[in-house]
């Protein structure tokens, strides 16, 4: 197992990036985004970057609750939280997985994920 590495993070190059990205399907006249899926596994904290060991337990999360908790901040009705990030990436993973841009492109079927693994959502405009 290699040492571990800090890896510093700027907030303005996030912003930066998901700005481009929202700006892009903006562009192409995505407003909206229809997600298939709901439930999905979520593996512990404690179990999630520790790669000595592989995860033994898993979760279930869901991305419905994830949006209507990201809502509650947006009507004021909470103050933001940094766990509103976990709830956010959920949402954002599940976008990305289907494929939108190749979709916006006009091809009508997901992109390739860069990792290798299968696309398991199928794009419902």
């Amino acid at each position: 197992m290699e040492e571990k590495k800090v890896i510093t993070v700027e907030i303005a190059e996030l912003k930066i990036a998901t700005d481009r990205l929202f700006r892009h399907l903006e562009e192409k006249g995505l407003k909206k985004v229809e997600l298939s899926e709901d439930f999905y596994w979520q593996i512990p904290q404690k179990q999630l970057y520790d790669m000595r060991h592989e995860p033994a337990s898993f979760t279930v999360g869901q991305l419905y609750d994830d949006l209507n908790e990201i809502r509650k901040t947006l009507d004021g009705k909470h103050n933001p939280i940094s766990y509103q990030f976990v709830w956010l990436a959920s949402i954002l993973r599940a976008i990305g997985e289907k494929g939108i841009f190749s979709i916006i492109r006009g091809r009508g079927k997901p992109c390739a994920c860069p990792t290798g693994r299968p696309q398991g959502f199928a794009p419902t405009f």
